[in-house]
């Protein structure tokens, strides 16, 4: 047996050395690795073709190097002539060489042959060609069923994948108009393509072209009825670039239709030796306190180091070699190794996280860091075994659940004082204010409704006295002087008219002192203990109420526009007083927010675009709970504002304006002593929304 590489030198080939450990590995990979020279006499030769022609061709590797023509000569009569002129061409341009077509065995039995190989014009003039050969018998025996069924939909299309899932190959289906609808599990691999869903998401098997007008080239070729075949440069949906050999053909129905289009991948790119790489690790391998091993890249065991044995709890490396590394791996995490771990190391080369093992003595579980790569032989690219290194990280993960149930008690703690903080504030805040309103609603209710009470009977003591004094004008048309002169002065006709308008006025200012007294009394509630039927409309028009001198247009801002759309309400099971604060810190904010906007803007656009607040309410009969929406066009949120919006002591106003304290204090009302929601939603320069949303049966008095 030759080697894979052989020094040839004016013509002269060089004593063959004894038998190359690289044989071994030629022997494993699917296909048939040759060295083609062709002399500048024009003469033909194999001076290298592994053992596998055997199994693929039935001819030995002796016969073949012996005489070229043992194997040219099984070319396909009809296919010969295009065998020839693609050594030709790539003689004349040293440009790969790539042929598909058919060969007749010995046996008679016609197999379809893929070759592909790399020129290489040596010293002497002679052309040595390096490359491989692949039996796609499978595959066009798979295309010859697609293109003998009876069908002309997807789901024909579909039927193919049995006859391809199998392929080593990259193998995708896309129908007429382009659209990818199936991939074989070697695409899903090669690729890094979860599914067919995914990678339509992604842009469709266009993005995994390096260059956009290759992928185009090659669609139109297909659209026209013709088949495309050639190297292309691709990458993987993780980006990695690849060198590629795509094989597209058209597949049609019984009737000649084009129904779909059938693509085969090959990954030609370059690789390293699995032994350079061993030799590299030799000593790291044998010192580590990790375990180290190697294995074929099908899986089975070809070397484990002794921290990898006890890890795992084997007793030996011959019997580590009697399994395949999946037989390592927690039995409940083997699908996620099958699925993500080898699927990311056959597409991108190596794989790295957190996994389990199994001992094999205990049968527990043992948490490692894992790392798989791919090793590679240098000379041909071909991947020749994987690589395994792994930690034992129970000690590491005892310490990180250590400091992890540390930081979350922490955390707790530092909620915990957060919320006690904002809950003290917001009742001090709460006591104050309620002592001030009540105060402040004593101290004006008894003397006004001492007057309002009053005025009526002033009313009624003031037209007697205007009727006696006009009676006393008609029979007594001639007063004393006195008299006279007093009612010169007097102006007592202004008096007669004024005077009942007065009083008029006069109740009116009563009346309304009493209605601000009773908003105040229905904000703060402190008439009131516990969860009360409350009417929320009320409660509603009595924080407006309040804030009605910031609202109505002044000289440092302009008016807000105030829309109500009301459904009627039922009475809702609350504390009145903290819903109150609710809409009020709500409307304040919003308020805020709209005169900040507007002193920013000119008078036009402040009168062309004016500010406005919407409130909105609901009765959602199918669930019995109230919505709530409070809306304004002001500036809105980012959503990184929008993010902390209820976080205590976060606030955007500058110092001495905000304490951060109101959403937050607002957001506990509505969720803690309601058990409701509150929502905000906002977009910068449009507006904002908040969303309040309670059961109109408050669960405390349910259990009342």
């Amino acid at each position: 047996m030759r080697p894979l590489v052989q020094s040839v030198t004016s013509g002269v080939v060089s004593t063959p050395p004894p038998p190359h450990p690289l044989q071994q590995i030629a022997a494993h990979i699917p296909g048939v690795v040759y060295q083609f020279l062709k002399s500048t006499d024009g003469s033909w030769r194999f001076p290298f073709i592994s053992t596998s022609c055997e199994q693929i061709f039935g001819l030995s590797a002796t016969s073949i190097e012996d005489n070229a023509q043992v194997l040219i000569r099984c070319v396909h009569q009809e296919d010969y002539a295009d065998f020839l002129g693609a050594i030709a061409k790539s003689e004349a341009t040293l440009e790969p060489w790539h042929w598909q077509g058919r060969m007749v065995l010995p046996n008679s039995r016609i197999v379809w042959i893929s070759g592909a190989s790399q020129p290489a014009l040596l010293p002497n003039g002679d052309v040595l060609w390096n490359g491989l050969l692949m039996d796609i018998t499978p595959t066009k025996e798979a295309e010859t069923k697609l293109l003998a069924a009876n069908r002309a939909t997807e789901t024909a299309l579909l039927s193919y994948k049995y006859a391809v899932e199998s392929s080593s190959h990259a193998i995708s289906i896309s129908n007429a108009q382009g659209k990818h609808i199936y991939q074989n599990a070697a695409f899903c691999r090669l690729f890094a393509s979860p599914t067919v869903e995914a990678l339509n998401q992604g842009g469709g098997v266009g993005v995994l072209f390096a260059d956009p007008l290759v992928y185009e080239e090659i669609l139109l070729t297909l659209k026209q009825g013709r088949s495309w075949i050639g190297e292309v440069e691709q990458r993987s949906c993780q980006g990695r670039l690849m060198q590629c050999l795509l094989r597209a053909d058209v597949i049609r129905n019984e009737l000649g239709e084009v129904i779909g289009f059938l693509g085969i991948t090959t990954d030609i790119t370059q690789n390293k030796k699995i032994r350079e790489e061993r030799q590299r690790l030799a000593t790291l391998v044998e010192n580590s306190a990790d375990l180290i091993g190697v294995a074929q890249k099908e899986g089975d065991i070809l070397f484990l180091n002794e921290a990898g044995l006890a890890l795992v709890g084997l007793p030996d490396e011959a019997t580590a070699k009697r399994h395949h590394l999946s037989d390592l791996i927690w039995p409940e995490d083997l699908a996620a190794y099958q699925q993500e771990v080898m699927a990311t190391v056959m597409t991108s080369g190596t794989w790295q996280g957190e996994f389990r093992f199994r001992h094999f003595q205990r049968g527990d579980a043992i948490p490692v860091d894992l790392t798989v790569f791919m090793i590679h032989s240098p000379d041909t690219g071909e991947p020749l075994g994987l690589a395994v290194m792994s930690r034992d990280i129970r000690d590491r993960q005892r310490a990180e659940a250590k400091l992890k149930r540390q930081a979350e008690n922490l955390r707790k703690m530092l909620h915990k004082l957060q919320s006690a903080q904002t809950q003290l504030i917001q009742t001090e805040k709460m006591s104050s204010l309620g002592q001030l309103v009540a105060g402040v609603a004593h101290e004006i209710n008894n003397p006004v409704n001492f007057i309002h009470g009053n005025l009526a009977y002033l009313s009624d003591y003031t037209e007697e006295l205007l009727a006696l004094l006009k009676l006393y004008q008609i029979y007594y048309p001639e007063p004393v002087a006195p008299i006279e002169a007093q009612l010169n002065n007097s102006d007592i006709e202004f008096i007669q008219g004024d005077l009942p308008k007065l009083m008029k006025s006069m109740t009116l200012g009563t009346v309304r002192i009493r209605e601000i007294v009773q908003s105040l009394k229905i904000f703060s509630r402190m008439d009131e203990t516990g969860v009360k039927p409350v009417d929320l409309l009320e409660g509603i028009e009595s924080t407006l109420l309040i804030l009605k001198n910031q609202i109505k247009p002044a000289a440092n801002h302009p008016e807000i526009i105030v829309t109500r759309e009301y459904e009627p309400l039922p009475l809702v099971d609350c504390y009145g007083g903290q819903l109150n604060q609710v809409f009020m810190n709500i409307l304040s904010n919003a308020i805020d927010a709209l005169h900040e906007r507007d002193q920013g803007r000119s008078h036009l656009e402040n009168q062309a675009h004016p500010s406005r607040i919407k409130i909105t309410t609901e009765h959602r009969r199918e669930d019995n709970w109230i919505v709530i929406r409070i809306a304004d066009n002001g500036p809105g949120m980012s959503p990184k504002v929008q993010s902390r919006l209820f976080d205590p002591f976060f606030t955007t106003k500058p110092v001495g304006k905000g304490t951060g304290l109101g959403l937050s204090i607002s957001y506990q009302i509505i969720t803690e002593r309601h058990y409701g929601r509150l929502t905000c939603q906002s977009t910068l320069k449009e507006g904002t929304e908040f969303v309040i949303e309670i059961p109109c049966h408050h669960p405390a008095r349910r259990l009342k």
